[in-house]
């Protein structure tokens, strides 16, 4: 089984809030452009950006209309049983999200804001490391708004049990993600 950009769009529509709304409304402009790619062409355009398993990557160009938003096809198998079934849910649902957090990279490199953030500066393409970080946790509320309201509350649960602030949580992970091997290095530096 595969889905297609229409498939995606169809499911988007039928769960709008304001974030999704302006991602649909920039891509029937023309804004961007959002490619589904089957596993090994996904890795393949992923691998000088990313390491490990994703499921959605944001691909920047200077000219906003370059920009691509590429999501991991789905790969279900057999759908003709509900544990297929319930494997292709989930699988869809897990494009979605990272589909809303690739987004919002594009919304900031573009400087496309709204509501309070409008008239905010779009972000450099040369992505210096402070506003990697902007950008990221950024990105990252914004996916898990998303998913608090469609799919669940349990990192909201389990923050509000902890005292943990999602803004830290989500630089905490934006840190560990981007920078893990670059602030060992520096440790070791700093602590003989």
């Amino acid at each position: 089984m595969s889905f297609a950009v229409g498939d995606l769009t169809d499911l988007l529509e039928a769960n709008l809030y304001p974030s999704v709304s302006r991602l649909l409304a920039g891509y029937r402009r023309r804004d961007f452009d959002i490619k589904i790619l089957d596993g090994a062409n996904f890795d393949a355009q992923v691998r000088d950006f990313m390491q490990g398993y994703v499921t959605a990557l944001f691909i920047a160009r200077p000219h906003p209309l370059n920009s691509l938003l590429l999501i991991r096809d789905i790969d279900a198998g057999d759908m003709s049983h509900e544990e297929g079934q319930s494997l292709a849910l989930s699988q869809v649902l897990r494009r979605i999200a990272p589909l809303i957090h690739e987004w919002e990279h594009w919304s900031h490199f573009r400087g496309s804001f709204e509501g309070v953030e409008a008239g905010g500066e779009r972000y450099s393409f040369s992505l210096d490391r402070p506003n990697r970080m902007g950008s990221e946790v950024l990105a990252f509320l914004e996916e898990w708004r998303w998913t608090r309201l469609h799919l669940d509350d349990e990192l909201w649960q389990n923050l509000a049990f902890l005292g943990d602030l999602p803004s830290v949580y989500f630089r905490t992970l934006a840190e560990l993600t981007y920078y893990s091997v670059a602030n060992e290095r520096l440790s070791r530096l700093v602590i003989p």
